[in-house]
């Protein structure tokens, strides 16, 4: 069980739920277990709160707990 949680901003929730529902390609950047900062692209497909933590779910299937994101931004063209 994951007690250190911390619930992040609902306005910023509100925004991983519009891109998962456009489906838009993102570069999330978080703290991976070990605290070292990892980058992934692609699209979130699922929004989901298990253990206490809220989670997003990519494409590729990786899951990044949402109090572990540093920054989210659309790729560049």
């Amino acid at each position: 069980i994951m007690s250190d949680y911390t619930p992040i901003d609902c306005n910023l929730y509100d925004r991983y739920e519009a891109w998962a529902t456009l489906r838009t390609s993102l570069v999330i950047t978080h703290r991976d277990d070990h605290d070292a900062e990892v980058k992934h692209v692609g699209r979130i497909v699922d929004l989901r709160n298990e253990a206490g933590a809220e989670w997003l779910v990519l494409d590729n299937g990786k899951r990044i707990r949402l109090d572990r994101v540093l920054n989210v931004h659309e790729p560049s063209v």
